[in-house]
């Protein structure tokens, strides 16, 4: 008999402020939904849990938890998330439209792999933030980079010493790179 796979919890990054989109970008609609229920949407039959990190989006499923130190960006809400999850952590940002749910099952696939506490992609050489699989333990070296000032989320990512997926693997699956897409601005926002 095989043995269960570990626990996956989704944690999506809703506490920005969205300044430079003009309004809140969380909410905006997105092909019949919250644009912050689009990670949601993509990834729940993946998933064991979905956390709501940074504040609740009506319309959008999940547990609510609260940035482990307020209004410390991105990386706040990924302690947080990682403190409160059941197992591993794939976490995306909640103005990411159109995450394909593969390239997140790659991601997954390198972190079990192996020892590292996170995974991430590679693309055009530069490593990315979100999408982001991680261990519950890199919880420890993430929140002690945070308490000592760390913001940057690329940042603390790098200092794990991360599984970096080549761009060859994540396009197998997500030709196009549309997982990173994010809407930070007007401009951004487009027809799904």
């Amino acid at each position: 008999m095989t043995p269960p796979a570990p626990a996956l919890t989704l944690a999506v990054l809703t506490g920005g402020a969205s300044r430079r989109m003009g309004g809140d970008k969380a909410l905006l609609e997105a092909g019949g939904m919250p644009l912050a229920g689009r990670p949601v949407a993509a990834l729940r039959s993946r998933v064991d849990e979905v956390l709501l990190v940074g504040r609740a989006i009506p319309g959008v499923p999940g547990r609510l938890i609260e940035d482990a130190l307020p209004k410390a960006g991105p990386l706040a809400g990924v302690v947080a998330a990682l403190i409160a999850a059941r197992g591993d952590v794939a976490v995306a940002a909640c103005d990411m439209p159109a995450l394909v749910p593969e390239l997140i099952d790659v991601l997954v696939a390198q972190l079990r792999a192996g020892e590292a506490l996170a995974a991430l992609c590679l693309r055009d050489g530069r490593p990315e933030p979100l999408p982001v699989v991680l261990r519950a333990a890199a919880a420890t070296p993430l929140g002690a980079a945070l308490r000592s000032g760390v913001r940057g989320l690329g940042q603390a990512l790098l200092a794990l010493d991360p599984v970096l997926v080549a761009e060859a693997d994540w396009r197998a699956v997500d030709p196009g790179g549309i997982s990173f897409e994010n809407w930070n601005s007007p401009g951004d926002v487009r027809a799904l």
